[in-house]
Formats: C-alpha cells, structure tokens, sequence
C-alpha cells in the first residue's frame, strides 16, 4: 500500500484551522429592456437594415443622464465592496466555483464587518428605490421612452401553487424586492482526513488515493493562492522600476514621461497582502519573509515625500538613484520569480 507523501511544508494539513471559504451572491433588477418594438424602428431607420442587427435596449427609468437608472447604482455599491473589502481581504480560490475565494480565520470579521456595513447602505438604497420607482415611471419614464413604454416590461404580481397545494401571491413589489440580492456565504475548507477514518466501502489503496488526491487539490490551489500574491507583488514593482529606467533612457531631452508616488502604495499593499498571507495562511514561507524584510525599509524611504520629489530632479545625481533604486528592489524580488512555492510545497512543477 502506497503511503501519503507528507509535503515539505504541510501547511495543507491544517488550511482547515487556518481559513474559511466566502463568497458573495449578488443580483439586481438592471432596469433595462431589450425591445423588439425599438430594434424594428432602429432598423428602419438604418435604410432598411435587419432589426435582428440591433440592440434595441430601453431603460426603463428613463434617460440614462437622469440617473436613476438601478444597474448604474446599485453596481456603484457592490464595486466598492468588493474593491475595498472583499477582494482586497480574500483570495481567488482555484476550485472556486460559484465564486468562492479563500479568507484567513483572522480576516474574517473584518469581511464580515464591512459585508454588514455595506448591507445596512443597500437595503436602504433599495427601500428607497422600490418606493421612488412609480414616481420615476410617471415623472421621466414615460415621456422619456413615449411610444415605446410599455408597462409589461417591469416586474409584474404573479400567483403561485406552493408545495403544500395552497395559492401563494406575490405583489410586483415583493417581485421587484427579489431582484435584489446581496448575501455572504461562508463555508470551511475541506479537511483532510486520516484514510482510517475513511467509512467508505472500498479498498485501503482507494481511501489512501482519495487522501492523496484532496491533498493534491487543496495544495495546488494553495500555490496558486501565493503565486496570485506574488505575481501582484512583482508586477507592482516592476512597473515601477521600469518606468523609472525610461525615465533615464531620456537623458538630454525633455522628458515625456514619468514615475509618480502613487506607485508606492500600491506596492505597500500588495506587499502587506503577502506578509499577511504568509503569516496567516501559507506558514510564513523563508522566501516570502527574506523579501518581506528586504523590502519593507526601500518602500518607507520611497513613501518619504522629499526624498521621492527629489528621485525626479533632472540631474546626473537623481539619475544615478534612480538606477540604485531600480536596481535594488528588483534585485529584492529575484528569489519570488523562481518555483519557490512549488517547492516548499514538496511539488515539482504546476502540474505535477
């Protein structure tokens, strides 16, 4: 019988202690119409063009330019959720069908925290919408769309016969209400158990395989999880580094491009993610804290505003600098660009 092969770092092991799986189910009415009757009067004015050809869409708050239009707003929102918390708190999961992404159990009340802020401002926005809605029809809609209004278009009462056989009816605003959707769903990772404890009726080199290939799975999505940390890392300081190499490839004529200190937040961050992930998730990887270290002291003299302006200055002494700087934190991500989580995790290659 084949034996579990314990990987060099057996952070797998326990990502079930260490992490949860989220994920965010959003939806809401777009207030927008594909009209038949629009893309036949598009066409025929088009010398007789097939209706088929166009769009034909309608909103149904009215012109855009009002701003009343639901799919513009309500998708401000959930942007900003994600952009702020969800996407900058989580991680993309390999596996992560229906949208599922990787948190550490220590960033979870912070998700939770500003999931249940953000909720408080939609359920708000969407009382507010669903009673302001008839007022919209009659005061912009109608004359904006004009022939082609049409009342069928937004979201109608409707009956139904339950499971029990009994008449359920549901109001056009209980029906438009169910359009909107903003839920955060939270699950555990999937453990890896001991083939004994394994109760299905099959072979031990079954139960061992299916061990093995939970493992298998879990740690190549863990990987991928780090690479996603890394390459944000890496392609934050390249772009900078690179922009302050043209920089200079400009000596002697007036420069038509530059390099600009908000570059530097953006390493920050990405470089705080992996520290964090690190710590919390991947079992502070030697790498990953060997360029953690050597980074962090370049990017707080970068944040020194004096010192950054004078990176600028057009002379032969902020020249030199900028290739020390340059220089310097790539040299600082050399160790990142290799197969080093492949090979902490005891794998080859990806596709091993």
């Amino acid at each position: 019988m084949s034996k579990t092969k314990k990987p060099k770092n057996d952070t797998t092991s326990v990502l079930h202690q260490k992490a949860v799986m989220i994920r965010l189910r959003t939806g809401l009415w777009s207030g927008i119409k594909s009209s038949k009757k629009v893309r036949k009067a598009i066409a025929e004015m088009s010398d007789g063009g097939s209706e088929n050809a166009f769009n034909g869409q309608t909103y149904l708050t009215g012109d855009k330019s009002r701003g009343n239009n639901p799919n513009t707003y309500f998708r401000g929102i959930l942007t900003k959720f994600r952009k702020e918390s969800f996407h900058s708190l989580t991680h993309p999961w390999e596996d992560g069908k229906d949208g599922w992404r990787l948190c550490s159990v220590h960033k979870q009340t912070q998700v939770w925290d500003a999931y249940n802020k953000a909720k408080i401002e939609w359920e708000k926005e969407v009382d507010g919408f669903i009673k302001d809605l008839p007022k919209i029809i009659a005061n912009y809609a109608k004359a904006d769309l004009g022939v082609f209004y049409d009342e069928s278009f937004y979201p109608q009462g409707y009956e139904y016969y339950d499971e029990d056989n009994k008449l359920v009816k549901v109001t056009a605003e209980e029906n438009l209400r169910s359009k909107f959707r903003f839920d955060l769903d939270t699950r555990g990772v999937e453990e890896i158990v001991n083939a004994k404890d394994i109760r299905l009726e099959v072979s031990d080199e079954m139960k061992e395989r299916l061990v093995n290939d939970t493992k298998d799975r879990l740690t190549r999505n863990l990987i991928a999880v780090g690479k996603n940390a890394v390459d944000e890392l890496v392609e934050n300081i390249e772009n900078l580094t690179t922009r302050m190499r043209e920089y200079n490839s400009l000596k002697g004529k007036k420069r038509s491009g530059t390099f600009h200190k908000t570059n530097v937040p953006k390493i920050e961050k990405s470089l705080s993610v992996l520290a964090d992930l690190n710590a919390e998730i991947l079992g502070n990887d030697p790498t990953i804290s060997k360029v953690h270290k050597s980074l962090t002291s370049k990017v707080d003299k970068l944040k020194d505003e004096k010192y950054f302006s004078a990176l600028r200055d057009d002379t032969f002494e902020a020249q030199e600098e900028r290739e020390q700087v340059s220089d310097s934190l790539d040299d600082s991500i050399t160790d990142l660009k290799g197969d080093f989580l492949n090979k902490a995790f005891g794998r080859r290659d990806n596709n091993d």
